[in-house]
């Protein structure tokens, strides 16, 4: 079954949909169930409308949402009793941002990271200590091939977010499959 919402919820938006299935009617005495977990809990549970479920919720309730990433599952009720799992996937919580104040850090969790492993690099070019000791106590710390391994990595994981917003377009030699 296809994810019936976007990919995003925005905080404090109002949002429905209607889910048709071919096997369960609303008009059977159905239910439909959503539950989304992250930061926080969220269950929806469908009213009737038809043979179809519908789906909605306030721009309150979505409001006391915390910005993440959450899991998702679809599951079936006949009489109180779950029946089956239909569905399951994610779907990003993303912050309002006329709710934000001025310093909102609207970076990515990727660029969040490859920008501290950058600065980090940039700090050690003139240092070349990986471990030190004082006193009994010792602290090692990233070599400096390590951190370049982690500034590739943090690089990819940001460029492909770009790719998947659209901001930027896929190398030529680069291929792309999504699974649905």
């Amino acid at each position: 079954m296809k994810q019936p919402f976007e990919n995003q919820i925005v905080v404090g938006d109002a949002i429905d949909w209607t889910v048709s299935l071919c096997d369960y009617s609303a008009a059977d005495g159905y239910v439909l169930k959503y539950f989304f977990r992250g930061p926080q809990v969220l269950d929806l549970t469908s009213t009737a409308s038809g043979s179809d479920f519908k789906f909605a919720e306030t721009a309150a309730n979505t409001a006391k949402l915390t910005p993440g990433l959450y899991g998702w599952q679809l599951a079936i009720f006949l009489n109180g009793a779950r029946v089956k799992t239909l569905a399951q996937g994610q779907i990003q919580v993303i912050a309002d941002l006329s709710a934000q104040k001025a310093g909102y850090d609207a970076r990515s969790f990727a660029k969040k990271n490859l920008d501290a492993v950058e600065a980090v690099l940039l700090d050690r070019n003139a240092r070349v200590e990986s471990t030190y000791q004082f006193e009994g106590r010792m602290l090692s710390v990233c070599t400096h091939e390590q951190l370049i391994q982690a500034r590739a990595f943090w690089k990819r994981q940001y460029k492909n977010e770009q790719i998947d917003a659209g901001e930027i377009e896929p190398d030529n030699d680069q291929l792309i499959a999504r699974f649905c």
